[in-house]
């Protein structure tokens, strides 16, 4: 019994154990604004486009402190890390919380990026709110700007108040969620080494204000690579 309670327990821990984090960042070590550059570097804009917030959080972890984008924002705050590309079974997973602050009363450029390229910009993934057609308000949008679609609307419903967007990356196609649940899956890309995150669209927005925490991105072995480690870990247990 003990060893069929220890290999459960080794279950349920080898998802998140054996993916390699390449971001994580619930914004609670920063002391001003200034402090966020770096690892977030003022890429577009000023600090007056943006702050950070001391009095809000994203719920997704705990804390006291996320990045607000104003309403007029042109501001963009870029993340780089080691290139990395999906392979086989492997994905990568993206996600931030995000605070929409108009729901369908506006349409602002308020948005997360992620890039992809090698010697040259070969993908990028958006998600969040956009303004251009054929966006409409009443939905938050997301972008596959080459191997896909471009802007489209996802199927969630604007609403104020925080919400979770994240993306699954395989070799060859995305899915998006929205607050935990799918919302559109096998969206085709165009692929290559993603090497930066973004904060925030660089673009003006006159819609309202939006707010960033808890960013996440990190690579998931593909289902074999989870067997085995799991099976090793069984062997490991009988020997004891």
């Amino acid at each position: 019994m003990r060893k069929l309670i220890v290999f459960g327990v080794l279950l349920a821990f080898v998802p998140s154990a054996s993916a390699l984090v390449l971001i994580q960042d619930d914004f609670e070590s920063y002391t001003d604004t200034a402090s966020l550059d770096p690892p977030w570097v003022l890429a577009v804009g000023t600090t007056a486009d943006s702050y950070l917030d001391t009095t809000d959080n994203g719920p997704t972890w705990p804390g006291e402190q996320c990045v607000t984008h104003t309403a007029v924002a042109a501001r963009r705050d870029n993340s780089s890390f080691a290139p990395t590309e999906p392979m086989g079974g492997e994905y990568l997973v993206w996600a931030f919380d995000f605070e929409d602050t108009v729901g369908d009363t506006a349409m602002p450029r308020q948005y997360g990026q992620l890039l992809a390229g090698s010697g040259g910009l070969s993908e990028l993934i958006s998600m969040g709110q956009y303004n251009a057609p054929p966006s409409v308000a009443t939905y938050y949008q997301a972008r596959v700007a080459f191997g896909g679609p471009n802007w489209f609307n996802l199927n969630t419903v604007r609403t104020p108040g925080w919400h979770r967007f994240e993306a699954h990356i395989y070799a060859g196609t995305v899915d998006f969620y929205v607050d935990g649940a799918l919302d559109t899956a096998g969206v085709t890309h165009a692929g290559g080494d993603w090497y930066q995150a973004r904060i925030g669209s660089g673009l003006s927005s006159t819609g309202g204000e939006a707010s960033y925490d808890n960013y996440l991105l990190e690579l998931v072995p593909e289902p074999g690579s989870l067997a085995l480690l799991m099976l090793g870990g069984l062997a490991l247990i009988r020997r004891r």
